[in-house]
C-alpha cells in the first residue's frame, strides 16, 4: 500500500487493507486535507500573480520604465502563473478522484474507467478523460 508504506504478500490482502483499515482511511483523509490546503494556497498565489501582471501592464502603458525590462518581467510572471495553474489542475484532479472513489465505495459500485483502448489489427487507439483543462480564471467546484 503506497499511502501507508506497507507491503502485503497478496493482492487480496492489499484490497482487504484498502477496504477495511482505519489507518489506511486516515492516511488518505490526511493526504486529501493537505491537497485541499495546497489548492487554497495556489488560488491565493494565482491571484497575487494576476495582480502583479496587471500592475506590470499599467507600468508598461504608462511608459515610466524600460519597456524591455517590463516585458521580460511580464513573460516571467505569465510563466509562473501557468506553472501554478498546472499545479492547481493536478490538485483539483486528485481531489475529484478521491471524491469519486469515496462515492464508489459508498454506493458499492465500480469506479468509472478514465481510459479506453481499442485494437484494430496492429493499431491501438487510446482515449482518456481529463476533468479540469481550461483557460478560465476560476474553476467552480462540482
Amino acid at each position: 500500500c503506497y499511502p501507508c508504506k506497507r507491503k502485503f504478500p497478496t493482492a487480496a490482502m492489499l484490497r482487504r487493507h484498502e477496504r477495511q483499515s482505519d489507518a489506511h482511511r486516515k492516511v488518505l483523509e490526511k493526504r486529501e486535507d493537505r491537497m485541499r490546503r495546497r489548492k487554497r494556497e495556489l488560488v491565493l498565489a494565482c491571484r497575487q500573480l494576476r495582480q502583479q501582471i496587471l500592475n506590470n501592464e499599467e507600468e508598461q502603458q504608462s511608459g515610466s520604465a524600460n519597456s524591455e525590462v517590463v516585458q521580460a518581467q511580464r513573460i516571467l510572471l505569465e510563466m509562473q502563473l501557468q506553472q501554478l495553474l498546472g499545479e492547481y489542475g493536478q490538485a483539483q484532479e486528485y481531489l475529484e478522484a478521491c471524491r469519486e472513489l469515496r462515492e464508489a465505495r459508498h454506493t458499492g459500485t465500480a469506479r468509472t474507467p478514465r481510459t479506453h483502448e481499442v485494437r484494430v489489427g496492429n493499431l491501438a487507439l487510446s482515449a482518456g478523460v481529463a476533468w479540469w483543462q481550461s483557460n478560465k480564471d476560476v474553476q467552480e467546484d462540482r
